[in-house]
Formats: structure tokens, sequence, C-alpha cells
């Protein structure tokens, strides 16, 4: 009997060893490019997502970063990891989902092979793949220019927004999505955006919030710089499945700062302490110049003050001109921010370069937000 047991020890081992073998090599031929760096990939082909600011538009620089740079990390890129992602990435947005195993979730503005991609890392060979989350856009957008994604949890799935082209204006407007998971599909059954002012020059870069009181709104930019006017944020409270406003937008944050060169866009907020921060980005985004500022809040709609006269977070010699920012939480619990910014000190996709995706922990010191590990 002692045989027979120690037979059937062995061939169950046999059995999971043969398992987790299929899955390595099934995960290994899933990947993408296996590298261990990303000097030796041509840029994505992501479209141009907004106009530069005004001709005749000034301001200072931001800040040399070197110091307030401390603790960026390239995502998705470990320069020691078996599978990391060389492609151009902006505008990102992270969610992670799981239990037992933790899955990151990054999307991004499109590219030539995808509306909405989005960047699924993990698993036992941490492997990644890239999937498009929205394979098919509404009959009243026209494609190409499908920016700046954003996620929001809602029961039984999740709700995509995002800017589209409006066809029959040819301004950008932002339309919502739901799907089941966070990988998608998602599907846009709409007849109309849902936030498209054009009178403002449509809008941009959607992103939502959920307060602690588990109201949540909806962040975006008047995208006035597409053509000559003033660029503003927005926000506004959401029904409870995410695709309807409930109310008028409140204009939280214009351009008021010379480092800003008459843009502020990207929108994030995260509540502490009772204190609403709003991250967001301003300058030209195709600059070094472009950088992360922010505001505190009184509510989620405002009013809201910003702190300080030069960025919070500018280029450093790592990342340059960074932006496009959203925050979450990681696996321990940690706040966290993913941007995009030019790779290797190299601004600009004529120059050879593209926004790669980085990360920075957030912490909050005396009240005021400051980049952690």
């Amino acid at each position: 009997m002692g045989v027979h047991r120690r037979w059937l020890l062995g061939g169950a081992v046999a059995v999971v060893v043969a398992v987790i073998a299929v899955i390595f090599v099934t995960q290994r031929q899933a990947g993408l490019p296996r590298s261990p760096t990303c000097g030796d990939v041509e840029p994505g082909g992501t479209r141009l997502r907004s106009a530069s600011p005004p001709a005749g538009a000034s301001g200072r620089g931001p800040q040399d970063a070197e110091e307030a740079g401390q603790g960026i990390d390239p995502a998705f890129r470990p320069a020691t990891a078996e599978a990391v992602y060389c492609e151009d990435l902006a505008d990102p947005f992270v969610v992670v989902e799981g239990r037992l195993e933790r899955r990151f979730f990054a999307y991004g503005t499109n590219t030539d092979d995808a509306n909405v991609p989005v960047l699924v890392s993990g698993g036992i060979a941490r492997s990644e793949r890239l999937v498009d989350a929205l394979p098919e856009l509404p009959g009243w957008s026209s494609p190409g220019a499908v920016w700046a994604p954003g996620i929001l949890r809602r029961e039984g799935g999740f709700v995509l927004y995002y800017a589209t082209t409006h066809t029959a204006s040819g301004r950008q407007c932002i339309s919502a999505a739901v799907g089941a998971g966070a990988e998608g599909p998602f599907e846009d059954t709409s007849t109309g955006p849902l936030v498209c002012p054009t009178e403002l020059g449509g809008a941009i870069d959607p992103s939502p919030f959920v307060a602690e009181d588990g109201r949540a709104y909806l962040l975006w930019k008047s995208d006035g710089n597409c053509c000559g006017m003033p660029t503003r944020i927005y926000s506004q409270p959401i029904s409870d499945d995410g695709l309807q406003l409930t109310e008028p937008p409140q204009e939280v944050l214009t351009s008021t700062l010379p480092w800003e060169a008459g843009v502020v866009e990207a929108p994030s907020m995260v509540e502490h302490d009772g204190v609403h921060y709003l991250f967001y980005s301003g300058n030209a985004w195709d600059t070094a110049e472009y950088a992360i500022g922010y505001a505190t809040c009184e509510t989620p709609v405002g009013p809201c003050t910003k702190p300080l006269d030069h960025p919070w977070l500018g280029s450093s010699a790592a990342a340059r001109g960074p932006g496009g920012q959203e925050l979450f939480i990681d696996p321990a619990g940690a706040l966290r921010m993913v941007f995009h910014a030019w790779l290797n000190g190299v601004v600009g996709y004529e120059a050879g370069s593209f926004r790669g995706l980085h990360t920075v922990g957030v912490d909050f010191r005396d009240g005021a937000p400051v980049t952690a590990q």
C-alpha cells in the first residue's frame, strides 16, 4: 500500500508540474515582447491628443524636478522583468482587480491598433497582453481620436468614459460604454454624447471620482484650446449607474498661472482628511514644459484653490513633460499616481520618443501632497 500511495503522490506531482508548465508556456506565447529595455523599440502610433496653446502663449517652464521626481518609476517596464511593454500608452488610467490574484489594467489613448488599448498585467509568468477594450464606436462618432479613458466601478460591472470625435460638429465629446469586466469588451449603445459643450470647444479628459460618502462625479475639460478659447475643468454629479448626469456642470478650475501657458486639463481627484485634491496637467502636451499641478477643493464641485505658483511635478531627466495623470490604490493599500512622460530625455514623436507609462507614490504631509516611494 505504501508503494501504491507513493506512486499516486508522484503521479499527482507530475500532473501539477505539467499543468504549470503548460500555463507558463501559454502565457509566454501570449505575452508582449520581452526585453530588458525599450531602447530599440519603435514608438507607438498614437494620434495627437489636443492642439497646442494659442499662438503667443508664454510662461516660465516648470521647476527642475530632479528632487521632486524622486520615486518615479517606469510602469509595466521594470528592467529586470521578463515582460515589458514597449509602446506608447498616453493618458493612462489604472484599475486593480482580483482577490487571490491581483491584476492591473492600464488603459490609454487610442493607438493604430485599438480604440481603447488596455494593458493587462499579471499571471504566473508576469506576462502582459494588450487588447482593445472598446472594439466598436457608436454610430455618431468618427474613429481615430479616442482619448483619455476613465473607468468607474458600478454594481455588476464597469463604465468606461472616453473622448471621441462627434462627427456632426467635428468636436471632441465624451461618451460612456458599459462592460461586465475591467478588460471589456465595453459596449456603447448611445445615440449621442454624454458631454458635448460645442460652444466651449467640446469636452475631453473624463475622470470619474467617488467621494467618501459614495456619491460619484465626473470631471472633464472643456477643449477650448482646440480653437482659441479658454480651457476649464468642470465637475458634475452622475447617476448611480454612471450613465446620466444628474446636475449641471460646475467650473472648478481655469488657467491662471504662467507655467500653465493657457492650458489646464487631465483632472484627477482624491479625498484625504476631508480635503479634495484636484490634480491637473498644464502647458503644451508635446513639450518638456508640460507638468502636473494641483488644487485643493472644499467639495467635489468646488470651490478650488491653487496653493502653488509652480508645478507640483515637472520634468526630470528620466521623465520629460509628465502629465495625463490618474490616481489608484495599489494592492498594498497605498495611493499611487500613474502618468505618461517622454522617455530618455527626448521630447516628441518626430524626435523618436514616445509617451511611456510612469508611476509614483503619493502621500500627504502637513496638508500637502508629496511624492513617495
